[in-house]
């Protein structure tokens, strides 16, 4: 007879250890699956994190506008700690422009948020909020409000009650020490990790304000350059007049002495041509018995008529006179060319094109122009070596040497003289301009390069002289130095760099200064 009891027993161990096994295979499941669910959670929560830093990272990348951009940051920010509502005010930089309070955005996922929105608009448009943003502005750090619900009454507090709102969340946006806005993100009973996510929300929201106070010093940089550039351009303007407005002075201040250089020339040419008209008659007549002999071969009466016109009008001295004249008259002609030339090519407004010159070249130019007024009291030795080329604008720089060449004939009040020494020194073309007039006052001659500064009589200069000298030397990337002594003399010395050899005319533009 079969043993039922002790089988039984086996089938009823057995089964224990199944329900062991399957006991503990269970909890292990539903370890794993808990482990995965939390990994799952922490995944989605990390995702949304990386969401939020995303969209305020591409505030920078993509130059949106904040205004354009809270709108995200508020519905990540509803999403990752399932919040009811949320609204912002936002209080631009530019002061033009009103501040204003967004409409309120709600967290799609929670259904019962959608009817109430536009009550929950009208309850935020008053006041309500307003009382919660004080101390944020002032202390510029976020703040949560717990239990608002005693800030408001009626209408506000039923609607907060039925969403069992619990609490705000006010977090600033600070950038340059300004609330650029304030963020509001109600909580309620459904609301996760309210203090880890307020923590959150912060320090995101301050990388923002990083961000746009960033974006906002770049766009004043920006446009404090444009208003830069834009002065200078200005001031580059001023000095070009100022420049010319010398540069006539100048012409001005040599007028008398340029009528006289012409005047010269144009006087002894309207004598020539006076002169010239005569003998054009009397060659006239004289060809008149020329005809007439060449009609009548023969007759002797004529031929000596003839002899007898030639010896009286001594025609043999016309002939010979005749090509000096002319020659004179060519040589004034030239002169007076040359002059004018001269005068308009350093009276028109500079093209600011630099080529290779010679300064003494501009020192010869430069002398011309001075000459008839240097030349009654003034004696002037140069020494000028055979010195490279420089690079340079030389309408600028002989308006410089006439400058100083003006200045040291004023400085001589009887007789005196002028040096002037060229040389290569160092790679740098160096030239000294040196006179024996009376010298500079220690107490002016630190002022001697301010503009406006002068000594002279009211008429007789206009103090820009030496400034607009100083600053086309400059220009030049070079030097200019002055000594002087009182009843000795003063000499100004004047260091240019020399033009390289692979400097072509097409890049000698003006250095951009």
């Amino acid at each position: 007879m079969p043993d039922y009891q002790a089988a039984f027993e086996r089938e009823k161990k057995a089964r224990k250890v199944a329900e062991k096994v399957l006991e503990d295979m269970s909890r292990e499941l539903y370890l794993v699956n808990d482990q995965l669910k939390n990994q799952y959670d922490k995944m989605i929560s990390e995702f949304k994190q990386k969401t939020l830093l995303l969209q305020i990272s591409q505030y920078s990348q993509d130059m949106i506008k904040l205004s354009e951009l809270l709108p995200d940051i508020i519905s990540s920010m509803l999403s990752m700690a399932t919040l009811p509502f949320g609204i912002f005010d936002y209080f631009p930089y530019d002061k033009s422009r009103d501040n204003y309070r967004s409409p309120v955005y709600t967290n799609n996922n929670l259904s019962d948020t959608q009817s109430s929105t536009s009550t929950f608009d009208e309850i935020l448009v008053g006041d309500f909020l307003n009382d919660m943003t004080a101390d944020v502005i002032r202390e510029q750090h976020g703040k949560y409000i717990d239990n608002p619900l005693g800030l408001v009454k009626g209408d506000a507090r039923n609607v907060m009650e039925q969403h069992k709102i619990e609490g705000v969340m006010v977090i600033p946006i600070i950038a340059n020490n300004h609330a650029v806005a304030i963020l509001y993100l109600f909580v309620n009973d459904e609301s996760t990790s309210v203090e880890d996510y307020m923590e959150l929300f912060s320090s995101s929201v301050k990388q923002l304000g990083y961000l746009v106070e960033h974006r906002y010093n770049e766009e004043k940089l920006e446009a404090n350059y444009k208003q830069l550039k834009s002065t200078v351009n200005e001031l580059n303007l001023t000095q070009k007049q100022l420049v010319q407005s010398e540069k006539m002075a100048s012409v001005g201040q040599l007028s008398s002495g340029i009528a006289h250089e012409i005047n010269n020339p144009m006087g002894y040419i309207k004598s020539n041509i006076n002169s010239l008209t005569k003998y054009q008659d009397i060659y006239k007549q004289g060809f008149l018995f020329l005809q007439a002999l060449l009609a009548d071969p023969d007759n002797e009466k004529r031929l000596s008529e003839l002899d007898k016109y030639w010896q009286k009008n001594d025609l043999s001295y016309l002939l010979n006179d005749t090509d000096i004249l002319l020659e004179e008259t060519q040589q004034g002609i030239a002169r007076v060319i040359n002059i004018v030339s001269g005068l308009k090519s350093f009276a028109r407004a500079s093209d600011e094109k630099w080529t290779k010159i010679s300064i003494n070249d501009c020192v010869e130019e430069a002398l011309k122009f001075s000459h008839n007024q240097l030349k009654y009291n003034v004696t002037i030795e140069k020494n000028l070596a055979d010195v490279p080329a420089i690079k340079g604008n030389a309408g600028e720089l002989t308006q410089v040497i006439l400058n100083l060449l003006i200045n040291a004939g004023h400085a001589i009040e009887k007789d005196g003289e002028i040096t002037i020494c060229s040389q290569l020194i160092n790679d740098r073309v160096v030239l000294s301009i040196a006179d024996s007039g009376m010298g500079i006052e220690p107490e002016n001659f630190k002022h001697i390069f301010d503009p406006f500064f002068t000594t002279k009589e009211v008429g007789e200069g206009t103090g820009l002289g030496l400034s607009i000298s100083f600053g086309i030397i400059q220009n030049h990337l070079g030097s200019i130095d002055v000594k002087s002594a009182v009843d000795k003399g003063t000499t100004f010395t004047i260091s240019l760099p020399v033009a390289l050899g692979n400097d072509s005319d097409d890049d000698l533009g003006n250095n951009g200064l």
